[in-house]
């Protein structure tokens, strides 16, 4: 009977959420940004290099 309780607190554990968890990435002004990535590319082994550069 402990272990079922102990497994029913830990499984009600994981639909709360956890704000401690959570990140903020912030930029040099100290205020948050969106960071928005170009995924419209298509990547090929001539595009995509160990150490080139994307301009």
């Amino acid at each position: 009977m402990k272990i079922y309780s102990a497994l029913l607190l830990a499984g009600t554990a994981l639909f709360f959420p956890h704000p401690a968890l959570a990140t903020v990435c912030r930029n040099s002004n100290g205020t948050v940004t969106d960071i928005f990535y170009d995924l419209s590319d298509v990547f090929t082994s001539g595009n995509n290099q160990p150490g080139q550069v994307v301009t």
